[in-house]
């Protein structure tokens, strides 16, 4: 579910080496912009993704951090 939307990162990898990047551009656009709405709407009422939040924010971008939220927010629904 979270491939159909867009919310997984780019991966190269070549034997033992594996690198990641940013979320795929491959998605359902509509989808995915909603449950990043949602996100922000989620961490203001919900305690266990507000420290989440919290906790991301503090080593990345708000905006990555809120993806990661998202991806969350999926995997609970």
């Amino acid at each position: 579910m979270c491939s159909y939307v867009g919310l997984i990162p780019r991966t190269n990898s070549s034997g033992e080496k594996e690198r990641h990047g940013r979320i795929t551009r491959r998605s359902n656009g509509e989808i995915r912009s909603v449950l990043v709405e949602s996100s922000w709407v989620a961490i203001l009422h919900d305690h266990a993704l507000m420290l989440k939040y919290s906790e991301l924010k503090k080593r990345m971008k708000g905006s990555e951090a809120i993806v990661r939220i998202a991806k969350k927010l999926l995997n609970r629904i």
